[in-house]
């Protein structure tokens, strides 16, 4: 594979390593290390959060990607402060992590109040259920045994004597 991009470009292997790098997605260790740090180049700078109303309007399964992406971000953003404190540094826009913690905070929020209404609108639905007599119960005595309709007779007949 990397004889077919050398005679390409004729080039030294680090312009075919870099070529190969770019092309093929990211898996493994790679995902965890920005590809400017790679590139020698500081990192960039970000724009702002996710804000709640733009989360409240997602699906959850977009929540559940951007997650994954927030995830995948915090983890490379960490690795990144990790090697820039063993090489006595420190890394150019730290700003990022606080977004991406807030970003992670937001979405924990939004599905908190969404599972808060489902809980909500499960309960109103049981009691209405409920009131209609979808739901029978058997009848327990105070042992927590369940009393049988002779049972239950019987011990209203002494108590009317």
């Amino acid at each position: 594979m990397f004889s077919q991009f050398s005679k390409v470009f004729r080039g030294s292997s680090s312009s075919v390593m870099s070529l190969v790098r770019k092309t093929q997605p990211k898996r493994g260790l790679e995902e965890f290390i920005d590809k400017t740090i790679l590139e020698g180049k500081a990192m960039e700078s970000c724009g702002r959060a996710w804000g709640l109303r733009e989360l409240r309007l997602k699906s959850l399964s977009d929540l559940q990607k951007l997650w994954i992406v927030l995830m995948k971000e915090r983890n490379m953003l960490l690795t990144a402060r990790l090697l820039a404190k063993t090489m006595g540094g420190k890394i150019t826009h730290p700003e990022r992590l606080a977004k991406v913690r807030t970003g992670m905070a937001r979405i924990k929020i939004v599905i908190a109040e969404r599972e808060r209404e489902a809980r909500a609108a499960a309960k109103i639905e049981f009691e209405k259920r409920k009131a209609k007599g979808y739901y029978s119960y058997p009848q327990v005595n105070a042992f927590g045994l369940q009393a049988s309709e002779s049972s239950s007779t019987t011990q209203a007949s002494p108590s009317s004597q």
